[in-house]
């Protein structure tokens, strides 16, 4: 049990018999909890709307099923070595991009608005899970067709540049991602 206000008392000597009494009063701070996990969205599959296929409904922003994120594991596995060498903790483009996939707070602001989250983003932009989910629903918002058929290259493109995915710089970048996912070079999560 912690206590809301505790005392210290420091005793100076301050020579020629003088003492001193000082009393500092603390604030007492909770301890700091690690952040909860977010749960991995999944649920029922829902039935499709008229017109839509049972995939389109599988890729709704109301039900984003577990096996979808499976089946992402490799391309997430992908771009982590080649946005941050595996550390979760990088810090790229002279401070704009941060974390485990290089995230920039504008980045992080669209996909948070995506999914309806309002993560601070100098606090999770280091927890891996909360990446993957944002990167899950900036896909969702910026390419949901390449989400659906799992086009590895376009999601690829689109999390390094949304706007200009097929910008010649993009190409590099496409690359050796394609490479990890090709050879099956991976950072250890």
């Amino acid at each position: 049990m912690m206590r809301p206000h505790s005392k210290a008392y420091i005793v100076l000597y301050l020579g020629f018999g003088c003492i001193a009494v000082i009393v500092t009063h603390f604030i007492a701070r909770p301890p700091r909890e690690s952040p909860a996990r977010p749960a991995v969205p999944s649920c029922a599959l829902r039935k499709p709307a008229a017109g839509e296929s049972q995939a389109e409904a599988q890729v709704s922003p109301a039900c984003a099923p577990a096996t979808l994120f499976e089946r992402l594991r490799p391309l997430y596995d992908a771009i982590r070595p080649v946005e941050s060498s595996g550390n979760d903790y990088a810090v790229g483009d002279d401070g704009k991009s941060k974390g485990p996939y290089g995230l920039t707070r504008p980045w992080w602001a669209d996909a948070c608005e995506a999914a309806g989250e309002n993560w601070d983003y100098d606090t999770y932009v280091w927890d891996r899970d909360r990446c993957e989910y944002l990167m899950y629903w900036h896909w969702h918002r910026h390419c949901p067709a390449a989400l659906q058929s799992l086009d590895f290259e376009t999601l690829a493109r689109v999390h390094r540049l949304p706007f200009d995915r097929y910008r010649p710089s993009n190409d590099a970048y496409w690359r050796r991602v394609e490479r990890i996912l090709r050879d099956g070079i991976a950072v250890s999560r």
